[in-house]
């Protein structure tokens, strides 16, 4: 759609916004259709993206082009009276890792699933993995053969995670790339300790202070992430309070806001 809409408003020469959602590594290898996508976009009258890398992508591809970062919003306000979930499938008073998200290449999710099996094994502790993707069937075989396996449940993609991420003791997001991550933001929000990769995405929402960082390329640093976490549990909340401090700047309002400032300038005839 990018490229379709690009092209359709250059041809009519209407002033327009390509919004930018993901970082360079993403584009890594690039393609035909990205190709394509970075022609057009080299047209638009102004790139928002939501993170510093992926404004910084663009910076190389045409450092004349305007760009703009705003951050996704949360809606805060309907966070503060959501309870955690109870759920038969999850054993009270045992800790639970959460992970929720795309099950691709790109979000990590058979490294996630390999630490998560780790951590499990170590300690008496259960976890779920929520999303929908290709790489569900190998999460299932690769599943079947831990023999803890009814601690560790996949489930269907989830309209509502707020509960969930309330009830879990952990959230993991070792993604190779990201844009602004919103399941992180959401996790921020509802107080639950993180345990991310260390990539410049989740460093320009988070710190040492806020969260525990481990390298995406190995499941044995997510496994140690995830123990550290549960085996600390004061630090963990106490990073937990502050990241949650943090993402309250990430209002709803304060994007639209941001949003209507970009659309004014862009509509405003040039010279």
């Amino acid at each position: 759609m990018d490229i379709v809409g690009g092209l359709a408003a250059t041809l009519n020469q209407v002033p327009w916004i390509l919004r930018e959602p993901i970082s360079a590594l993403r584009y890594s290898g690039s393609g035909i259709k990205v190709n394509l996508r970075t022609w057009v976009g080299k047209r638009a009258r102004t790139i928002v993206a939501n993170s510093n890398a992926g404004a910084n992508y663009w910076a190389t591809v045409s450092p004349r082009l305007n760009r703009v970062v705003i951050r996704n919003g949360i809606p805060l306000e309907e966070l503060v009276n959501v309870a955690p979930l109870r759920h038969p499938e999850i054993q009270e008073g045992m800790p639970l890792v959460l992970y929720a998200g795309r099950f691709t290449k790109q979000k990590n999710v058979e490294r996630t699933l390999r630490g998560m099996i780790g951590a499990i094994s170590s300690l008496r502790a259960q976890a779920i993995l929520c999303g929908e993707g290709p790489l569900r069937g190998p999460l299932e075989r690769m599943l079947a053969e831990f023999p803890g396996e009814p601690r560790i449940k996949l489930w269907e993609y989830q309209k509502r995670l707020w509960p969930l991420m309330k009830r879990a003791d952990v959230f993991v997001s070792a993604s190779h790339c990201e844009g602004c991550p919103n399941t992180v933001m959401e996790a921020m929000a509802c107080g639950c300790p993180l345990v991310v990769s260390d990539i410049p995405e989740h460093r320009e929402l988070l710190s040492n202070d806020t969260a525990e960082f481990v390298d995406d390329a190995s499941f044995e640093s997510i496994k140690n992430g995830i123990v550290r976490v549960l085996s600390n549990r004061k630090l963990a909340q106490m990073r937990a309070q502050l990241a949650q401090s943090i993402v309250e700047q990430f209002s709803i309002e304060e994007m639209t806001n941001c949003y209507e400032a970009v659309y004014e300038s862009v509509t405003r005839p040039v010279g």
